[in-house]
């Protein structure tokens, strides 16, 4: 999620499904996926939805790399959703409170351009002592490389003064972030999820999860449309410029009459979503909706983590 400050005001942004005038009847748009604008101005110049990685003035940043500091990470190859990486640092000859790790994305983001995703305070009493130390993160999959600095100077004006081997994602196309909701006809279900993929994926289920159904295979499929947006589609600065990270592609679609299967209602059943070659999300279970227009929104077992950075 991209949110921008509008001068006197913030802006809010929000991906969201477009509902498609198709004759007299109302259809949930498979394509048409937009982004809403909404600018609230605020008379006192503050915005009432700060984000607390406001507080970091990528502006005041700059790289002044210490050759004494030295920072690493346990991989450099990204390859599970929530991956735990551990990094280590030594050398530092001035540890203060201040001292941050910061993961930037994609890895050879400009410091002074971008806020980085993910940042935590390193001011330990040992580090304090010693100038070393090392910390566990987990790393969601952003769709693109990470950067993993060490930096001096606090959020106000932080200075990298070290930099890891950058860590390369090697599922970018992964699917993450699934979500489900109730079609219009009431018997039908809309599956929506994240990938790098501008291509077509697919969602899969029936009443046993892949892995024990026909071998691995699910009885139903639907094709995805992926749809995106970009910078253009921001309201101003600094969202559409400095620190723009792409969303990647929001797939949707629609797993037809799953009221009209066979399985009794409120029966569990299973699914799936992404493609062979990009890989698979795992096998969450969800509860058919009843048959009326009117019926509660299905609960999947399945949160999201778009714009997480995050996931």
């Amino acid at each position: 999620l991209n949110a921008a400050y509008c001068g006197p005001g913030s802006c809010l942004v929000s991906s969201f499904s477009m509902l498609v005038a198709m004759g007299n009847n109302m259809h949930l748009g498979l394509v048409a996926h937009a982004v809403l604008l909404l600018c609230a101005w605020v008379a006192d110049g503050h915005s009432p939805y700060e984000h607390f990685k406001n507080g970091w003035k990528a502006e005041h940043a700059s790289i002044q790399l210490d050759p004494h500091v030295r920072i690493s990470t346990n991989t450099t190859k990204f390859v599970n959703n929530k991956q735990a990486v551990l990094i280590s640092w030594t050398g530092v000859s001035s540890p203060s409170t201040g001292d941050m790790v910061a993961v930037y994305v994609p890895a050879d983001a400009i410091p002074w351009k971008t806020v980085p995703v993910q940042f935590v305070n390193i001011s330990s009493p040992d580090y304090l002592q010693t100038g070393s130390g090392s910390i566990s993160l987990t790393l969601l999959n952003m769709r693109g490389s990470f950067g993993i600095k060490l930096v001096q100077g606090g959020p106000i004006r932080p200075r990298v003064v070290a930099q890891a081997a950058p860590i390369t994602n090697t599922i970018p196309n992964l699917p993450t972030a699934g979500k489900l909701a109730l079609h219009e006809d009431g018997l039908s279900l809309v599956a929506q999820w994240v990938s790098a993929a501008a291509h077509p994926q697919a969602v899969q289920w029936g009443p046993e999860p892949g892995w024990a159904a026909r071998g691995g295979r699910y009885r139903y499929n639907a094709t995805s449309v992926p749809a995106t947006y970009t910078a253009a589609d921001m309201c101003g600065y600094p969202a559409n410029s400095s620190g723009w990270l792409a969303p990647g592609f929001i797939h949707t679609a629609v797993m037809h009459g799953v009221r009209r299967a066979m399985w009794a209602f409120n029966a569990h059943q299973w699914f799936r979503f992404g493609s062979e070659a990009d890989g698979w999300s795992e096998d969450f279970q969800f509860r058919a909706p009843p048959p009326s227009r009117l019926a509660p929104q299905p609960r999947s077992e399945e949160g999201g983590e778009a714009g997480v950075g995050g996931e």
